[in-house]
């Protein structure tokens, strides 16, 4: 399986989110925001990118634009409790899957990751 970074900064969400991906084999580091998030990827390899939308630091649509701009491709799904038009269309064109934390299904949430783990 993949190694997962998930960025987040609601321990709850971080723990239900990081204890599912793992018990279905997946390595998975945690960051609880965009700042932690963008300094782990820069220093350590990770074949997906878990990250909420809206963070301290770094939202999780800087953190994907910052990582685009340095040409880092890394595959990533951003979630989030509630979207406005502007963030899906900013998500989407930097390349991120969405999900909404409101209806989150954590199978169908492991089943984008492993396939964007070319699993």
């Amino acid at each position: 399986m993949g190694r997962i970074l998930i960025a987040d900064d609601n321990p709850a969400v971080l723990e239900t989110l990081s204890t599912y991906l793992r018990l279905v084999g997946h390595e998975v580091v945690t960051a609880p925001n965009g700042g932690e998030a963008k300094s782990l990827i820069e220093r350590e390899h990770f074949d997906v990118l878990v990250t909420d939308c809206r963070m301290p630091v770094l939202t999780g649509i800087q953190l994907l634009e910052h990582l685009r701009s340095r040409g880092m491709a890394i595959p990533a799904i951003m979630v989030s409790g509630t979207w406005t038009p502007g963030e899906r269309t900013q998500a989407r064109n930097l390349g991120a899957a969405l999900f909404n934390k409101g209806a989150l299904n954590l199978s169908e949430l492991a089943a984008e990751v492993a396939r964007l783990c070319g699993a």
